[in-house]
């Protein structure tokens, strides 16, 4: 399957808004993927994967979840906010072949994140909240911030995604809390040796 027939799949299952916004991801992910390092063909595939089962038609969602038999702990599979990537990621493997765990998981955990990222899942996890189309308080900033320092910028969104879930009174999953603070200790450990 192309990205061409992804693309003509996805409009089948996800909203205009929801199209646009992956292809603003796809445009910000080359330009990080330029700015660090990453290869922009794998940024390119993660990018335009990472929401390809954001459905609007729960029910459909939710029937196609429970077809996929993927093993999801019990806060991800009840949400769609947390499964819609490891659906993806799912697809990726079954249905298009592309076995490489690096995308795999940078589309399974751009909403969380996890401990131990890869340049290319900061590089996703960044690009989902830094596309020109999000508009949040500190998304100025934040945008600033991701052409400067990755990690540092990925710290801060997830910050922001924290407090916006307390604020809310919403479940923080605990991949979140692990991958922010092991961004934590590697910004302070490199800000140590700087300054050290």
């Amino acid at each position: 399957m192309t990205k061409e027939e992804i693309l003509a799949r996805m409009k089948k299952n996800l909203s205009p808004s929801r199209i646009e916004h992956i292809l603003r991801v796809v445009d910000t992910a080359q330009l990080l993927a330029e700015r660090y390092g990453v290869d922009p063909e794998r940024a390119e595939w993660a990018a335009l994967l990472h929401d390809f089962y954001k459905w609007q038609d729960k029910e459909a969602y939710d029937a196609a979840l429970e077809a996929s038999g993927l093993a999801l702990d019990e806060e991800t599979a009840a949400s769609q906010e947390l499964s819609h990537g490891w659906m993806a990621a799912d697809f990726m493997q079954s249905a298009l072949g592309i076995e490489d765990k690096e995308i795999y998981y940078a589309i399974a955990t751009h909403t969380t994140g996890r401990s131990g990222m890869s340049l290319l899942e900061k590089v996703i996890y960044l690009a989902d909240r830094v596309e020109p189309g999000r508009v949040h308080p500190g998304s100025d900033r934040l945008r600033s911030m991701a052409f400067q320092d990755l990690d540092r910028a990925v710290y801060i969104a997830m910050n922001q995604t924290l407090e916006y879930l307390l604020k809310n009174h919403s479940y923080i999953h605990p991949r979140t809390i692990e991958a922010r603070n092991d961004l934590w200790r590697n910004i302070t450990e490199r800000t140590e040796r700087i300054e050290g």
